[in-house]
């Protein structure tokens, strides 16, 4: 989520899943605006999952990720709803493990 254009290049021109090779880096783009990446159905039909970066210090180096990965339906609050929390504290929870790692406030 974090890499730099070039190596996402790398990645795109050696993936083995069949993904237009087009859609990777826009997608890569919208993550790294958002601070949270989203599988929704792509790994698994009914299954969403949201992914956020843990930085270091320094605010710019990803070193580790929180994910939660779930069913799209049957447990309440209704889908939408839930999938939008539980997509809000993967970011919140990401964030704060960052500033407990001594990320600066206002970083990323």
């Amino acid at each position: 989520m974090h890499s730099d254009d070039s190596e996402v290049d790398r990645t795109v021109q050696t993936a083995s899943r069949d993904l237009p090779k087009a859609t990777v880096p826009s997608v890569i783009r919208v993550a790294r605006q958002q601070g949270l990446a989203v599988d929704d159905e792509e790994a698994r039909a009914g299954m969403c999952c949201h992914g956020a970066p843990i930085f270091d210090a320094s605010g710019h180096q990803a070193v580790a990720a929180v994910a939660l990965s779930m069913m799209k339906t049957n447990s309440p609050p209704p889908g939408a709803e839930r999938i939008e929390l539980a997509a809000r504290t993967v970011h919140q929870l990401a964030r704060l493990m960052s500033h407990r790692l001594g990320m600066p406030p206002g970083g990323r």
